[in-house]
């Protein structure tokens, strides 16, 4: 898997959503008819199908296993236990942004939990906190941030994947937010030299936002069922946003020393310390380094623009079709 391949792959899983709801509501009038179970099955299906026809590509070019090729090699336990505290300290940040986000679009994750709260605990927890993770790390980290390296620096890797992680989530308000988490996530990756701790940091992050939604709904029985969700005034959003970019602040300087810990632990140090090198750059006699390799802005294919004209595109005539209604 090389930068191109995971160029095509951003297009093809971003080409595929909108073929998709395109075809869903030419048979569905009403998308709210949809049962939210299934709109979230679309949602991984349309990043699962692509995936893995470029898994299979990659395995047969490679010769390689596919726990391989996406990158699931075996960590600690005590690293796994850091990607939880990990995942934990980058909720206050995320929150932060789906508020500041609500001053301008619906946050979908509010919108949608009434429906998602009638299934069972244990199938919300195993379509959110594991399947989903699961086929959204294998697809970004596992091959698209993983071929994205191959090309230029790990940072710049990471910031773009991030961008598409965002990006696949076809909406303003998750864009935000997952665009965020999504640096966290290739960081974790890079501290680690497994997706298994992406994958960890991913599960928590989802897991404890079901759990949570249950606990509210426990408490305040019915309220994403009311009109009292919605009725959240600007004043209170930028209050609340205001409270969650602190603790962010200070919660995000927690994760990056857990990033540091994992990486010691394992005996990764020196790929955060070497996040900007260029890792096809080669030492000439005077000491110095050169590289014969594409720059940033050479390494910005076709695919990936027009993956990202096509999801800007997507994103404004649903905020335009979301307020309208």
């Amino acid at each position: 898997m090389n930068n191109r391949k995971a160029g095509w792959l951003a297009l093809s899983v971003i080409a595929f959503h909108i073929v998709a709801v395109v075809v869903l509501k030419m048979i569905i009038k009403n998308m709210d008819d949809l049962p939210i179970s299934l709109s979230l099955l679309f949602g991984e299906l349309i990043i699962a199908i692509p995936a893995v026809i470029f898994l299979i590509t990659a395995c047969l070019g490679s010769g390689e296993s596919p726990a391989k090729v996406l990158g699931f090699h075996k960590i600690k336990v005590t690293t796994a236990f850091l990607m939880i505290a990990l995942g934990l300290s980058i909720i206050p940040l995320a929150t932060f942004l789906n508020l500041f986000s609500m001053l301008f679009t619906k946050s979908v994750v509010t919108e949608s939990a009434a429906e998602v709260l009638s299934y069972p605990m244990y199938l919300v927890i195993l379509c959110g906190g594991i399947i989903g993770p699961l086929v959204e790390e294998s697809a970004c980290r596992g091959l698209i941030f993983s071929g994205m390296k191959k090309e230029m620096s790990a940072i710049f890797a990471i910031i773009l994947s991030a961008f598409v992680f965002g990006l696949f989530h076809m909406n303003l308000n998750q864009f935000l937010y997952a665009f965020a988490i999504g640096i966290f996530l290739a960081l974790a990756v890079e501290a680690t030299g497994s997706v298994w701790a992406s994958f960890i940091v991913h599960m928590t992050i989802n897991t404890q936002q079901s759990l949570k939604m249950m606990l509210v709904n426990k408490l305040l029985p019915d309220i994403y069922s009311s009109s009292l969700a919605s009725e959240i005034t600007n004043q209170q959003l930028l209050i609340s946003a205001g409270v969650y970019l602190v603790l962010g602040g200070v919660f995000t300087c927690v994760g990056i020393g857990i990033l540091v810990l994992a990486a010691n632990l394992e005996g990764r140090l020196g790929a955060l310390k070497t996040l900007t090198a260029d890792p096809n750059a080669i030492k000439i006699s005077d000491g110095t380094e050169t590289s014969d390799k594409a720059s940033f802005k050479d390494t910005l294919t076709l695919p990936y623009i027009a993956a990202t004209i096509l999801a800007i595109a997507f994103i404004i005539v649903y905020e335009i079709m979301t307020r309208s209604a």
